[in-house]
């Protein structure tokens, strides 16, 4: 069935519901734009870390004493990783009204950290630049943590049910990192372990939070309308010619709340 789009926007108009459907449309684009970034930057750091053997050498080893290709590959992915944890803790931030810029700044400054790490040679012959490196490095590290850690204690008080889940990723990524240290010593299966599982971590709260938006808008817009399907056909009409529909994950997970409903 063919939707009449200039209809349904007035239709919205009238009910005042223009703004939550542009909200809906916004969160939708954000949560592709977040989880795209993160899941790239996951495979990016699989790709990278098994170019050589991690349990032998560092992801700075591999990025400094081999082919100069993996020199190339080591800055490119240290760039977009520090850039995908960035723009994923600014879109919750917004997102969840976490109004907190100094926060934001230092998840920035661990970008530029991770950026300017990459970029710093380690090498035995060069033990000043491998100094620097080994600082920058670790700086990525403690910026990272102590601007993303508040956010997550927030989105725990705020979501009772996110609690034990954050609280369990957060222990496998600095417990089992841990545990790699002790074994293996500084590896790249450490960094490896750390840098990917709080990507993992990141995205599954990216798509908790922006599911939650998005079922938020859609219950305000459905509301009074007595086909659920065609609200929802309305609910993601392209009012906007940029815009995408993406019917058929909501009606999973409208099907998803009524079974657990009932």
């Amino acid at each position: 069935m063919e939707l009449d789009t200039k209809q349904i926007k007035r239709e919205f108009e009238d009910k005042q519901l223009i703004d939550v459907h542009k909200k809906l449309t916004q969160s939708r684009r954000f949560r592709r734009l977040v989880l795209g970034h993160l899941l790239t930057a996951l495979l990016m750091t699989v790709v990278f870390g098994t170019l050589e053997n991690p349990f032998q050498y560092t992801l700075s080893a591999m990025g400094n004493r081999f082919a100069v290709s993996h020199r190339v590959f080591f800055i490119v992915w240290g760039t977009y990783v520090g850039f995908a944890f960035f723009v994923s803790i600014f879109a919750l931030h917004r997102l969840e009204n976490y109004n907190k810029p100094k926060e934001l700044m230092l998840v920035f400054l661990a970008w530029v950290m991770l950026f300017i790490s990459t970029l710093i040679p380690s090498l035995p012959s060069m033990p000043f630049w491998k100094f620097l490196h080994i600082v920058t490095a670790v700086l990525f590290s403690l910026l990272l943590a102590v601007g993303s850690l508040p956010f997550f204690r927030f989105v725990s008080e705020e979501n009772p049910r996110l609690r034990k889940p954050i609280y369990a990723w957060l222990l496998i990524t600095y417990g089992g990192g841990a545990i790699w240290v002790m074994l293996l010593g500084n590896k790249g299966i450490f960094e490896m372990w750390a840098i990917a599982i709080y990507l993992i971590l990141m995205m599954y709260i990216s798509m908790m939070l922006f599911e939650e938006s998005i079922i938020k808008y859609c219950v305000e817009i459905l509301k009074d309308e007595k086909d659920l399907n065609l609200g929802i056909e309305k609910a993601y009409a392209q009012l906007d010619p940029k815009e995408k529909a993406d019917r058929q994950s909501l009606l999973q997970t409208l099907s998803n709340m009524d079974i657990e409903e009932s």
